[in-house]
């Protein structure tokens, strides 16, 4: 199974996902915008 973790900051989104044994298969920084 695949988590999907989203942390929302004011200029910034960070985007990550794991796999059923905690480890990171992709994580993405982002820019946000209004």
């Amino acid at each position: 199974m695949i988590y999907f973790e989203i942390e929302l900051h004011l200029n910034n989104m960070v985007n990550v996902a794991l796999n059923g044994n905690d480890k990171v298969v992709r994580e993405a920084k982002l820019s946000t915008s209004r």
